[in-house]
């Protein structure tokens, strides 16, 4: 089979800087780049052999070399402990809380001191600090001279803001600020984990064997096209990666030029970022894209086992031979299925205080209040089941979740095996992107009885709510918090499934519950994207809590600095 070059976009992405190694004389006389050697095609075949090298290669250049930047320590506990806690009521999932700290903290920095703006090396260098405070990274560790690339990354995004004309900036509507400051942390990430590097090569090698594995019908996609909806779905699927990450992605494919160490914002650069913005949301919203993601999805359980083999092997002899490579394979999915029930507890966990200091605000805010004036009186009952039921049904939701089987493992060893051996069989398996029809009589009588449904469900319920005294407020918060809860728990189950490729059909059982619960997961999608929008906990973490923390946490350690200062005049100071 042909090569696929995995690495064909990144000869010119020299914006991001790979820690410092000691090289060999021949290389200094090259003048060959890490990204260039990356660039350089195999003459073997082989997905893994390819994928090993460029792995090596940035492994190899991840050792600290030069200067580190290291801060006070004594009051680090104070900042760790706040980021944890913002991270319960703010609920992402782990693969994003580094990327949205980045740029929640530029956010902060810049809305404290606009003129920050003005000097980007000081807002990169106040934002790894934090990031060290709150022990995302590991003190002393962190390279001076990556603050200024990352001061480079500020400088071209905060001029492209300042660039923007008015009717270039409808393009993003009202979140275009949004929109730059995401993708700019997504670069400043980049330089911090040289790792997600490897990362974007294993997604194309991945989308490269789908493509060669499965036929795509019924579509008026070109190839191009084909090629990247189907990057787009591999990179969602593996790495569950939110809107900017994969924006930064795309940008780096389509705009190679943006991404040159020293780029210069010009009119034509600025024009050009807008012209493959716009590309980018187009890819985005590309209508096939949810059915190709919901496919692609199931393909990827042993991708996620051979990424782990990668991040957990150091001379990587499994693919010498198969017996290696199972033993490989069964070892790593034995050690991630049992995880799953630590990520299962955790989920479950954050889910909990997500939703309790959510609704022990909206009690102090709206229920109490309405009991009181309305009724005069607390109703302890209704108060008590709006409190208790939540939790109690999260973890009941969680000990119902199981972990993959021994078939589950033979199937994942099947096709790492396909994909490390380059197995293509002689038959390409065909499925289509086009849904089925929402029209017709039984589309229609669907949506009626499932709008019966609906008002059964919630009449019934409603029903015993006004039995035990529930006012319209706490019946209300009751049907908010029941349709999050049935929201947290299908993502929870749905994240810890990630590794199974078993379709077993659900029983009888299972199908009434999942009837059931369906009109309250619907409502709970909803209400989540409301209160993503109107997250009041999160304007208080930030802006009362947050800013004065920090801004003390600064000035205690300039304090700290001064203070060495004077302590070790005392020590120089002749006899």
């Amino acid at each position: 089979m042909e090569y696929y070059n995995l690495l064909n976009f990144m000869e010119n992405l020299t914006g991001t800087v790979f820690i410092k190694k000691e090289v060999k004389k021949s290389e200094k006389e090259d003048g060959k780049s890490i990204r260039e050697s990356m660039a350089t095609p195999l003459e073997d075949s082989s997905y893994v052999t390819s994928l090993l090298r460029k792995y090596n290669l940035i492994m190899a250049n991840t050792q600290n070399s030069g200067a580190t930047l290291k801060v006070g320590s004594s009051l680090s506990s104070v900042a760790f402990f706040y980021e944890r806690l913002r991270n319960m009521v703010d609920y992402r999932g782990d693969h994003t809380i580094l990327r949205n700290a980045i740029e929640r903290i530029s956010k902060r920095l810049l809305w404290e001191n606009p003129a920050v703006a003005a000097n980007t090396l000081k807002l990169s260098e106040d934002l790894i600090k934090e990031l060290i405070w709150a022990r995302y990274l590991k003190n002393d560790t962190f390279e001076v001279f990556r603050i200024e690339e990352i001061s480079g990354v500020y400088s071209k995004y905060l001029s492209i803001l300042d660039r923007l004309s008015e009717s270039k900036r409808t393009f993003f509507g009202n979140k275009w600020r949004d929109w730059i400051m995401g993708v700019a942390s997504s670069e400043v990430e980049e330089i911090i984990n040289p790792k997600l590097l490897f990362y974007e090569s294993f997604v194309e090698a991945v989308s490269a064997w789908f493509l060669g594995r499965y036929k795509i019908t019924d579509s008026n996609l070109s190839e191009s096209e084909k090629q990247i909806q189907a990057e787009i779905a591999v990179y969602r699927s593996l790495f569950r990666s939110d809107l900017p990450c994969v924006r930064h992605f795309l940008l780096k494919k389509n705009f190679p030029e943006w991404h040159k160490k020293g780029v210069v914002v010009d009119d034509v650069i600025s024009s050009n970022f807008v012209l493959y913005a716009r590309e980018v949301e187009i890819n985005l919203q590309n209508k096939n894209q949810t059915r190709l993601y919901r496919f692609v999805q199931k393909q990827v359980p042993p991708f996620l086992i051979l990424l782990d083999m990668f991040d957990k092997s150091s001379d990587f002899d499994f693919v010498e031979s198969r017996g290696k490579l199972v033993e490989k394979i069964e070892e790593i999915c034995q050690e991630k299925y049992r995880e799953i029930a630590k990520n299962i507890s955790t989920g479950i966990t954050r889910s909990v205080i997500y939703i309790f200091a959510t609704k022990v605000v909206f009690a102090l805010l709206v229920e109490i209040p309405y009991d009181l004036f309305v009724d005069g009186a607390l109703k302890v009952i209704p108060m008590a089941i709006n409190l208790v039921f939540p939790p109690v049904l999260m973890f009941g939701i969680g000990m119902m979740i199981k972990k993959p089987s021994s078939k589950n493992t033979k199937k994942i060893e099947s096709v790492i095996s396909d994909f490390v051996y380059d197995e293509r069989q002689e038959t390409v398996a065909e499925f289509s992107l086009i849904e089925k029809s929402k029209r017709g009589f039984m589309y229609t009588l669907f949506i009626y009885l499932y709008m019966a449904l609906f008002a059964v469900v919630f009449g019934l319920i409603s029903y015993v709510l006004y039995r035990l005294h529930f006012s319209v407020i706490s019946a209300a918060i009751f049907f908010g918090f029941l349709s999050l809860v049935m929201l947290f728990g299908f993502r929870v189950k749905h994240n810890s499934s990630r590794l199974n490729m078993e379709e077993g059909e659900d029983g009888f059982l299972a199908s009434v519950v999942s009837v059931v619960t369906l009109p309250f997961l619907n409502v709970g999608v909803w209400l989540s994207s409301q209160l993503a929008r109107i997250n009041f906990l999160l304007v208080i973490f930030d802006f009362l809590i947050e800013a004065p923390l920090k801004s003390i946490l600064s000035i205690l350690e300039e304090w700290g600095v001064f203070m060495k200062e004077k302590k070790d005049e005392i020590i120089e100071a002749p006899s």
